[in-house]
């Protein structure tokens, strides 16, 4: 079996962005929506309100739907319709969230797992020490990306659950463990070329005036710089999905695929 070639998939991820760039700006602007509304209109505040706890919660029923949407919107384009939700959207949003809770487990009990050598570090006072050796931090720093990337895994190995629901394909944690088998590396790479952007920023803001990183200017171009990749690696995840199921010959709908080339 030919095996899918991630450059050629953000490929057609852009490609598909440019032809539809319409609809793709409305998704951008949704997803700007939550964080503007918590950076912009709430600010920064120290003890939670019931007008914070409100938009947090409003937040994320917005956001996992908007994100439903964006995946069954990419996939369905892949597969020449359009379909901006399920044919039963109350019943798939329901099963998406409770989807996303098990997903949230699984990846937490994975990082409890990965990372039991970064509690151990903690544990032994190694770091506690008024200057901590080279050893010491050498050690903290590896256990804790062994943890990270211990919770990365099954976040991006079994994510494709939420991505079938999306679209109404058949979805199982087994079928997309399978489906992603051999990617692994490849997946958390894309991930981190992904987010580069946005945490080359923060760190080069913070070498050239440190002083600013709070400021307005800082968080709205972190905002959206963050969000944008956020969006782009969202239509990635959905064309590699469609691009895994048809080498497996699992696509139950559609046709030959979206023309990229067309307007």
């Amino acid at each position: 079996m030919e095996r899918v070639g991630f450059w050629n998939v953000a490929g057609k991820a852009r490609l598909l962005i440019m032809a539809r760039a319409r609809v793709f700006g409305l998704y951008w602007l949704g997803l700007l929506v939550v964080p503007l509304v918590q950076n912009f209109f709430l600010g920064a505040q120290e003890e939670i309100t019931a007008r914070a706890a409100v938009v947090a919660v409003a937040s994320f029923f917005l956001s996992t739907a908007l994100t439903l949407s964006l995946y069954h919107f990419t996939v369905a384009s892949c597969r020449n319709a359009t379909s901006f939700f399920p044919l039963r959207p109350v019943r798939t949003y329901l099963q998406y969230l409770l989807a996303s809770l098990g997903l949230a487990v699984i990846c937490m009990l994975f990082a409890v797992l990965a990372g039991i050598p970064f509690f151990g570090v903690l544990a032994s006072g190694m770091v506690d020490k008024g200057t901590p050796g080279a050893l010491a931090v050498l050690l903290l720093v590896a256990s804790l990306l062994l943890m990270v990337v211990g919770g990365l895994i099954p976040l991006l190995r079994l994510g494709y659950v939420l991505v079938a629901l999306a679209i109404g394909d058949k979805y199982d944690y087994g079928r997309a463990w399978r489906m992603t088998r051999g990617y692994t590396l490849k997946m958390l790479g894309a991930l981190f070329l992904g987010l580069l952007p946005p945490f080359a920023m923060g760190v080069v803001w913070w070498l050239v005036d440190e002083a600013s990183v709070g400021s307005l200017g800082f968080r709205l171009l972190d905002v959206l710089v963050t969000f944008t990749c956020i969006m782009f690696l969202s239509v990635f995840w959905a064309v590699l999905y469609q691009e895994l199921t048809l080498r497996e010959g699992e696509t139950e709908e559609g046709g030959p695929g979206f023309d990229f080339d067309e307007g």
